[in-house]
């Protein structure tokens, strides 16, 4: 029983979530074009674009990887829900496209939590 379970291999978490640093980059991206534009600084516009981009990004290649729901899919799914409308409103210049990004913003703030729950648990058990 106890070689059994000493041959079996051992799983990196690190791979699971090696592609997750692009969903990490969008939302970085996207609270700097709030921070950009609300200040009245250049290049809001082109961070939101970037955040878009590193976004579609991470949605391609989390697919192709690891095509079985988890809650961290569900996540970027929700965050797409949200920033596409997001962009082509705030292209348009409409006032309400920052509370779509705003909602946008929630997403991966709560992948980043659940991944720090996840690591507290591991690291100081249950």
């Amino acid at each position: 029983m106890e070689d059994e379970i000493l041959d079996r291999p051992i799983k990196s978490p690190k791979k699971k979530y090696r592609f997750h640093i692009l969903f990490w980059i969008a939302g970085t991206l996207l609270v700097s074009r709030f921070i950009f534009f609300y200040m009245h600084w250049p290049y809001a516009n082109e961070l939101l674009i970037l955040s878009g981009i590193c976004y579609e990004l991470f949605s391609l290649l989390r697919l192709i990887y690891y095509p079985k729901k988890t809650i961290f899919q569900i996540y970027s799914y929700l965050f797409f829900l949200f920033v596409i409308p997001g962009f082509i409103l705030d292209y348009l210049n409409y006032p309400w496209a920052k509370y779509f990004l705003f909602i946008a913003l929630i997403f991966p703030i709560m992948f980043f939590g659940q991944l720090l729950i996840g690591y507290l648990r591991r690291k100081f058990g249950n």
